[in-house]
């Protein structure tokens, strides 16, 4: 009885051994950046909004007190990144791109309009 669980453990262990990467595989993508204004100075709790062309779809976000922002989880695809802030008129990209596979996230800098006054 020992001598045939052997076999089968040991064909067990090699399964285990090599589907186990898989599991830490992801099939969707982060957008991070910095929001900064004219003078290169963060600008904190900006509300960064990143929506899917294909599907509309949309995640907000908003920047910390070093102006930088991530939104996660996102499926893959093409976005349009939208910053707004009270006292800054709005900034829009439209080129942004979240893809699987990835290990560092897709990084940009965006600078805010000037102040409105």
């Amino acid at each position: 009885m020992r001598n045939r669980l052997l076999p089968l453990l040991a064909v067990l262990a090699c399964v285990f051994a090599f589907t186990a990467p898989a599991w830490a595989q992801t099939i969707n993508g982060n957008i991070v950046g910095t929001v900064t204004d004219e003078q290169g100075a963060a600008v904190a709790g900006a509300t960064v909004t990143a929506t899917n062309v294909g599907t509309g779809a949309s995640r907000t976000a908003a920047t910390n007190d070093e102006g930088l922002y991530r939104i996660g989880g996102l499926p893959v695809g093409d976005y349009t990144v939208k910053i707004e802030k009270t006292g800054f008129a709005a900034s829009r990209r439209s080129s942004a791109s979240a893809s699987a596979w990835t290990r560092r996230p897709t990084r940009s800098s965006r600078r805010a309009a000037s102040r409105r006054t």
